[in-house]
Order: C-alpha cells, then sequence, then structure tokens
C-alpha cells in the first residue's frame, strides 16, 4: 500500500496539531482522497484482517527473542499507519450515519494495541501506546460529532478500562523482557568482542540521535572499555541489573513519580557506563507510565460524563457528579482533582501535566509545554466539532 496516503497519515480529532494532521479539519477534495483509498480491494483486504486480528483473544507474534539487540520487528513499522487506516474508517463510517460502526472500529483498533502492548520488549509497548493515544483522540472526535447509543458508551469504556488495568503490568513485562533479551545479550556480545562500539550506539541511541562528533567519541570510550578497562564491564553488567530491577519496582509502584526514578538513577556507579549510557531512556518511562495513564483516566472519566448527559439531557456541572467505573482518580503529577470545565454543552476535562504548567487545557505545545485533554465539543455541531 502507498506509504505517502493521507489515510495512512492523518487521524480524526488529532489534538495539538494542523488541520494537515487531523481526518476531520480536510478539505473535501482531500476527504475524498481517503474515501477513494479505503475503497480499494487491498485496503478493504487489510481492514478485514485488522478486524479479524481484533476478534482473537491474544496474539503470539513468534519472535525468536533469544536474537537479543539484533530481533527484528519488521511489524512496528506498519503498525501506526494500520491503526490509522483503521481510525479513518471509523470517521467515514459516522460521517455516513453508522456510527455503532464507527465504535467498532475504535474499540478494534485498541484492541490491536493492546496485543502490541503484550509483547515483552520496550519498542512495541511504545508503539502501542502511540497507537492508543490515536485511538482516544478519535473518541473524542467521534463523541463531539455524533449522537451515540448508552450501549456503545459502555463498550468504548470497558475498552479503555482494560487499557488503564493493563497499562502498568504490560511496562513491567516490556522491562523484564529488555533484562533478559536485550540488555543480557548487549552485554554477553560485547564482552565476546561479537560486537564493538558502533553497534552498542546503535542500539542505545538508534539512528540521528548522537551528532557525529557525539558518536566518534563515545565509540572511543567505549573502545577504550571494551579493551584496556575490560575488567570494569562484568561490574557495569551487575549495575545495569541491579538499575532495571529498581526501575522495576518504581513503576511497580503506583505512589512512585519521578523523584523515586532519580534516585535509581543516581545509585548507578560512575564506572557503570554501559548502564549510564542507558539509564535516561529508562527513567523517562515513569513520566511516560503517568502520561498513559492519566489520559486513560481522563477518557474514563469523560465517558462516564457522556453516559451522565444521555441520561440527564446535559453534562454534569461540577466533576464529582461524574459517575465513575471504580474509584475516583486524581491527577497523579499534582495530587489533586483534575481540572473540569463544562460550558453550553461542551466538557473540558484536562491534567497539567508532567511540567506542572497549567495551561488551561491546551493539548498543543506551548513554550514547549502542553497539558493531557480530553475534550468533547458538541455544541459546535457535527461539521465544526474539533
Amino acid at each position: 500500500m502507498p506509504k505517502d496516503s493521507l489515510a495512512l497519515r492523518c487521524v480524526p480529532g488529532t489534538p495539538g496539531n494542523t488541520y494537515k494532521n487531523d481526518t476531520a479539519r480536510l478539505p473535501d477534495a482531500e476527504l475524498a482522497v481517503i474515501r477513494s483509498f479505503l475503497a480499494e480491494p487491498a485496503a478493504a483486504e487489510v481492514l478485514r484482517l485488522l478486524n479479524e486480528a481484533a476478534s482473537k483473544e491474544e496474539c503470539d507474534f513468534a519472535r525468536d527473542y533469544a536474537k537479543g539487540v539484533a530481533l527484528p520487528l519488521e511489524d512496528a513499522t506498519p503498525m501506526i499507519p494500520a491503526i490509522r487506516l483503521l481510525l479513518n474508517h471509523a470517521w467515514c463510517l459516522a460521517k455516513d450515519g453508522d456510527v455503532s460502526g464507527s465504535a467498532a472500529e475504535i474499540r478494534s483498533a485498541m484492541k490491536i494495541c493492546s496485543f502490541y502492548m503484550r509483547d515483552p520488549i520496550l519498542i512495541p509497548w511504545l508503539v502501542g501506546i502511540t497507537c492508543e493515544q490515536m485511538c482516544l483522540s478519535s473518541m473524542m472526535n467521534l463523541l463531539g460529532r455524533e449522537e451515540i447509543a448508552s450501549g456503545e458508551i459502555e463498550g468504548l469504556e470497558a475498552c479503555v478500562k482494560a487499557h488503564r488495568e493493563l497499562a502498568r503490568p504490560s511496562l513491567v513485562r516490556a522491562l523484564d523482557g529488555e533484562r533478559v533479551f536485550c540488555g543480557g545479550s548487549i552485554f554477553d556480545q560485547f564482552l565476546s568482542r561479537k560486537i564493538g562500539p558502533n553497534a552498542i550506539l546503535s542500539a542505545v541511541f538508534g539512528q540521528g540521535v548522537l551528532t557525529e562528533t557525539e558518536r566518534k567519541r563515545h565509540a572511543l570510550t567505549l573502545w577504550v572499555y571494551q579493551n584496556p578497562l575490560r575488567p570494569f564491564l562484568a561490574s557495569d553488567y551487575a549495575a545495569y541489573l541491579r538499575f532495571i530491577l529498581g526501575m522495576r519496582k518504581v513503576i511497580l509502584d503506583p505512589r512512585a513519580g519521578e523523584a523515586e526514578a532519580e534516585r535509581v538513577v543516581r545509585a548507578i556507579p560512575r564506572t557503570a557506563l554501559l548502564t549510564q549510557l542507558s539509564a535516561p531512556g529508562f527513567q523517562n518511562l515513569t513520566k511516560k507510565l503517568h502520561e498513559v495513564e492519566t489520559s486513560l483516566d481522563l477518557a474514563l472519566i469523560g465517558l462516564g460524563a457522556e453516559r451522565y448527559r444521555i441520561s440527564n439531557g446535559h453534562y454534569p456541572q461540577e466533576l464529582q457528579e461524574v459517575p465513575c467505573l471504580g474509584p475516583f482518580p486524581s491527577d497523579p503529577f499534582t495530587k489533586e482533582e483534575f481540572h473540569y470545565k463544562e460550558s453550553d454543552g461542551n466538557i473540558l476535562l484536562y491534567s497539567v501535566g508532567p511540567d506542572l504548567v497549567d495551561n488551561q487545557g491546551n493539548p498543543a505545545k506551548v513554550n514547549n509545554k502542553s497539558d493531557i485533554v480530553w475534550s468533547v465539543r458538541r455544541a459546535l455541531g457535527s461539521e465544526e466539532a474539533r
């Protein structure tokens, strides 16, 4: 399938992005291009296969994890455009009056995301949560444009609740996989000189992160580390295992935050060079997890507000009026209530996010800061809701 198609690049209701990324804001001519693409036999077959996959209870990716850092992940690259394809199909179904079919496509997309998040290595987990956020954007867009039956709301709630319960244990599982499959592989191959400094840098940083000067400097340091300073490698591996287990403990504790993750990082010995190099990426996982859980908490509250609106004819005036599945969550970044605003048939629900700066519910970056937002703007009408 052509990789430059609008149907594989855009997502309905993308918060904080320009119309070029948001299917709901595209001109009619470009919407016609998406519809034409979705009608092609190849796209129709992919949609059929995706929905068939979503009907399964679980997924076996049949990976040979023993390959460690050499494990190919050919399915990671097409996963994001595949989810976009499903979500754009959902948007078109809603526009054509099939709201139930649209909600079903969003649920299928989220089911596939959950499969990916269960794969016990970090790259699929990160791809899975990226796709999950696109699904939530499409969900908000659908709620703002269409009148959805209470049963469909409950189906979406059940789907979001399952993701909320999955987020933390799936990340712990991914950390376990990284420790066993990837970390062990890197140290083993570096110790046995099967891989050199450049392979290590590619495994830790990926492509395009380091400048050429930084890469050369790190490569020289690692060469010295692998040869004259070789005895430090064994102790570095031990430090790496302690570090990952420490991060695992932090992630298992819902009350733990950035300070606890920072303490685990500071405990890494200065001589543990490879562990020091990999630490920043792992440290950011705590913040990423809180962002994911927050967006799902907001979605559950927002869907509860929809159930309230269907029963009462209007949204709740106060946050505590929202019927919620389970204990009412609080903002993990401030330990206080989420911000909630209801105005003329619109609702805005948001967290200030990890930067602790209140941008009044703006999901776009303002001075490189943004809020985590659930927003449904029904009062604008079906053609203008964002």
